[in-house]
């Protein structure tokens, strides 16, 4: 199995190779006949095409980090050196389940709209995680905990979360939490541990390098099809 530095080496050398392609067809465009040009934008446009995968993969996790910053702006909670930790706290989370940072931080957001912060919002990410393995998603998990942190427990019975009757709405969140987190405490993790869940891991990883390569990419993508749309 590769190691991190030769890994490395070989998401470099894909990138630079596929950046080479795209410049040498904006090359060949700018100095070709008409014929030529078709020819160059054929090729340019494959390549393209070979690297959508990895772009399409880079800008879905963007789009899902940007939507946590802007709830937490909106929730009066931002700032760079929260985002960066939840961020790391995420990709932590990640490693040990079968969901993808994507799907965490759509569900996360879900938690900050509700109004959860700091400490608390991370605590409920790993309850959201947990319990995700038994409602079979993370979003379907942050929306129940979502609804029990302004006071409905609603659907929670259904996990064996009960939440007696008259409780007050203050208490019914840490209820819910200390219950998720007595009953599913690490459940997340032995899922990630079993077949079907290293199999998701083996996906995720796939899709990470995917995230990375289209990272580097993105902006000769960008430069090739402005180039095109231009001329």
């Amino acid at each position: 199995m590769a190691n991190a530095g030769s890994l490395e080496v070989t998401i470099s050398a894909t990138t630079d190779g596929l950046r080479a392609g795209l410049q040498a067809a904006i090359a060949a465009l700018e100095g070709s006949v008409p014929k030529m040009k078709i020819a160059a934008a054929a090729i340019g446009t494959a390549i393209v095409g070979a690297m959508a995968y990895s772009v399409n993969a880079f800008a879905q996790a963007e789009r899902a980090a940007t939507g946590l910053a802007v709830a937490l702006r909106n929730q009066g909670g931002f700032t760079r050196q929260n985002l960066i930790s939840l961020l790391e706290y995420d990709e932590q989370l990640e490693r040990h389940s079968r969901f993808t940072k994507e799907e965490i931080l759509e569900g996360q957001t879900l938690l900050v709209n509700a109004g959860l912060r700091d400490e608390a919002l991370k605590r409920a990410t790993l309850a959201m995680a947990n319990l995700g393995t038994q409602t079979g998603s993370v979003t379907g998990a942050a929306k129940l905990l979502a609804n029990a942190f302004e006071g409905n427990a609603t659907g929670l019975h259904k996990y064996q979360i009960n939440i007696a009757e008259g409780t007050a709405k203050t208490r019914i969140f840490n209820e819910v939490l200390e219950q998720t987190e007595k009953k599913f405490s690490g459940r997340a993790q032995e899922d990630a541990n079993s077949l079907d869940g290293k199999l998701k891991q083996l996906k995720k990883t796939i899709d990470n390098m995917a995230e990375t390569i289209g990272q580097r990419l993105s902006p000769a993508v960008d430069g090739f099809l402005t180039y095109i749309s231009s001329n």
